[in-house]
């Protein structure tokens, strides 16, 4: 009987198109796992499906003008088309917004509830009179009590990262009605982790050591203090909980159980899949999405005291990031799949998939790089693997078509060799080392290139033709092979070289074989790909990188204030920078006190390179603006520490700038605002002390 593997892939929310960070982290990594398997004999099924519940469903169909179910309609069926173009080769694809979704869901939480997992608490929420409803978290926005962003919605702070209880905003204000909420008390639902605790460790203890590194760390610190989780909300939109009108299951209680229901509304033999212990279950993911997989499903399936086939590995990345900033669904940045796919006919799809699992996070974060991106596909996809596919077929179609070729044992010596490198390649791949397995299977195209300078079948052609024809035999059954190898990654080209060579069907039991057919047959070759050029990638770049400006500009707090100790003039500032402290020297002394300085929020350059100013290291440069009168006022900014500020639409640059470059940039003041070079500065409340109007120095 064959293995049975079951693979998924996070459930992606369908109010979005997914970017390219979304897609290495979780169904491109799971397609390469997949397609793998397939070739080893496996039966395989991988699962995915649109996660359609939750608040950003009902707000994004609010900005939209339309029904969650036409939204969830609408963005399901184009992240299936950026599926399909990619060549993700999914099995099921389904929804959570099903009745068997909400049937499955119910009947796992009248089990846990039934076996005492489930908690009722009275809690306090913030409630829109004028809408009469309470507001989930992400319905609700205000003053983040951590840090004092404005815009903080009721479950988390952009600006500092840090967890928020949505009753703690200040100046809370509803997304329904533009109304201030107030607090009253209601009940939700809990489920009961720390009840499950034993039960949860000795199911994880087996387990989690051969996960990624960054899903058993999170995992671990998880799981040293679990506290009960919510897992109802108040929505119209979602799986209605029994017994409690106006409440839904929260999201990350009704998603994972979605991998169960997509599978049963698609197959019958959905049982065989779920609770057949003989199946194996791999899940990839990217790191943020760790928790729900590693602790909280399978504590909900655990909890019911049913077999359900929980997870085996979690293969896990972390980020990947954008030069010059992050992949970010809310602020539209970065390159998102239906921008691929209107590059089509300049960068098709496996151009994109081999830059991204070349790049794959797997044990730290990584960067999406356009250069990077140009010099790996035309160095490595290009020079390497599709020269040695062209200059192979083409050698044989052209100048030997008339050969035999028959494999000497000099021939077959080499083939052996190289056959080596792949039991490795097919380890890394069982490992879920995509991007090591990648490079392996490179370097047997490398090695395959420098087989074919060595052997100079172009000069043996002439005066040896049996000799020429048995290396180009040779070289076909590599090219065979990497038709296998690379299979898994570029699932296109694989196939294209299959058909070059007139092979089909193939699977990892012909890497032990030769390449068998005449010359003749092989098709006309045709180049792979076509380079990507310095026009191209330089279009690319000004399409989909953040436009950035040398200047960091970011507000600083005024800790302490005192006298530079060798100069009359100069004062030494010592600054809070969000969490950061630093030193400053400024030429203030004239100016202000050192009592008038503590305190005040300024504008500081971040990124100007640190100088020592008459022995005192000064770490950045403050912002100050000078009247007519010669009346100097300090730059103030209503905002926390460490907000950092723009230029227009620009993003700073990290690199350093020096004083010399700081001075290129013309700086003014009036009562309409901040400019630099005639650009507007914003980002905070911005005032200039004193009515100081005029240049900033």
């Amino acid at each position: 009987m064959k293995k049975k593997v079951l693979v998924t892939s996070a459930l992606p929310y369908v109010n979005n198109i997914p970017h390219l960070g979304n897609l290495i982290g979780s169904t491109l990594s799971a397609d390469v796992f997949a397609r793998h398997k397939r070739l080893q004999g496996c039966d395989v099924l991988y699962v995915c499906g649109a996660d359609e519940h939750g608040t950003t469903t009902e707000i994004k169909a609010r900005e939209e003008g339309i029904t969650p179910q036409e939204l969830c309609d609408k963005y399901g069926a184009l992240h299936k088309n950026v599926y399909d173009w990619f060549g993700i080769s999914l099995d099921v694809w389904g929804r959570t917004h099903t009745d068997t979704h909400a049937r499955i869901v119910q009947e796992i939480f009248s089990e846990l509830d039934s076996n005492g997992y489930i908690l009722e608490q009275e809690v306090e929420q913030l409630y829109d009179e004028k809408a009469q409803q309470f507001l989930a978290d992400r319905f609700v926005e205000g003053d983040c009590p951590h840090c004092g962003a404005s815009g903080a919605r009721g479950d988390q702070c952009d600006a500092c990262q840090q967890l928020i209880i949505a009753t703690q905003l200040v100046q809370p204000i509803s997304k329904l009605t533009d109304t201030t909420p107030v607090i009253k008390k209601t009940t939700h639902l809990f489920l009961d982790l720390p009840a499950l605790t034993p039960v949860v460790e000795q199911w994880l203890s087996p387990r989690v050591h051969t996960w990624s590194a960054s899903a058993e760390a999170i995992t671990k610190q998880w799981m040293q203090e679990l506290k009960p989780r919510a897992i109802t909300r108040d929505l119209s939109w979602g799986v209605d909980v029994p017994g409690m009108p106006g409440k839904v299951f929260y999201v990350w209680f009704d998603a994972p159980i979605g991998y169960i229901s997509i599978t049963a509304h698609a197959r019958e033999d959905w049982k065989e899949w779920w609770h057949n212990p003989e199946v194996e279950l791999v899940q990839f993911m990217g790191k943020d999405n760790v928790v729900f997989h590693s602790v909280i499903f399978p504590a909900t399936l655990l909890g019911t005291g049913t077999h359900w086939n929980t997870v085996d590995t979690i293969a896990a990345t972390d980020f990947l990031n954008l030069e010059r900033g992050k992949f970010s669904k809310s602020r539209k940045t970065g390159v998102f799949a239906e921008d691929c796919i209107r590059y089509e006919k300049q960068l098709p799809a496996d151009v994109w998939r081999y830059y991204l699992l070349s790049v794959r996070p797997e044990s730290a974060d990584s960067t999406f790089s356009f250069a990077d991106f140009q010099a790996k596909t035309n160095n490595e996809l290009i020079a390497n693997l599709a020269n040695l596919v062209h200059r192979t077929t083409h050698f044989a179609h052209t100048k030997l078509a008339t050969q035999k070729g028959a494999l000497t044992p000099t021939q077959e010596a080499f083939i052996a060799q190289t056959r080596r490198a792949y039991a490795h390649i097919h380890e890394l791949l069982d490992a879920h080392h995509l991007r090591e397995a990648l490079k392996e299977t490179m370097k047997v195209a490398k090695h395959a290139n420098a087989h074919f300078q060595h052997q100079e079948p172009w000069k043996t052609v002439a005066t040896d033709p049996e000799r020429a024809a048995a290396d180009i035999r040779a070289l076909l059954t590599i090219v065979q092979d990497l038709s296998l190898l690379v299979q898994p990654f570029i699932p296109h080209t694989a196939q294209r070289i299959q058909e070059l060579l007139g092979v089909d069907g193939l699977t990892y039991e012909n890497l032990a074989g030769a390449y068998d057919k005449p010359f003749s047959e092989l098709a006309t070759p045709q180049p792979l790909f076509t380079k990507l050029d310095d026009d191209l990638r330089a279009q690319l770049e000004e399409e989909f990188l953040p436009k950035t400006h040398p200047l960091d500009l970011r507000v600083a707090r005024i800790t302490n204030a005192k006298n530079h100790p060798n100069a009359d003039k100069l004062l030494v500032l010592t600054l809070e920078v969000g969490k950061e402290s630093r030193q400053l020297v400024a030429g203030l002394k004239e100016h202000y006190t050192t009592e008038e300085l503590v305190g005040k929020h300024i504008i500081i350059v971040y990124n100007l390179q640190p100088v020592k100013l008459r022995g005192e290291l000064s770490q950045g440069m403050l912002l100050a603006s000078e009247d007519e009168s010669g009346t100097v006022g300090l730059l103030l900014a209503d905002a926390p520490s460490g907000t950092q500020l723009c230029v227009g639409e620009t993003q700073a640059q990290t690199e350093a700038v020096t004083f010399d470059e700081f001075l290129t940039h013309t700086i003014t003041s009036s009562a309409e605002g901040v400019y630099i070079d005639e650009t507007p500065l914003h980002g905070a409340t911005i005032t200039v002390d004193k009515h100081a109007f005029g240049r900033v120095r």
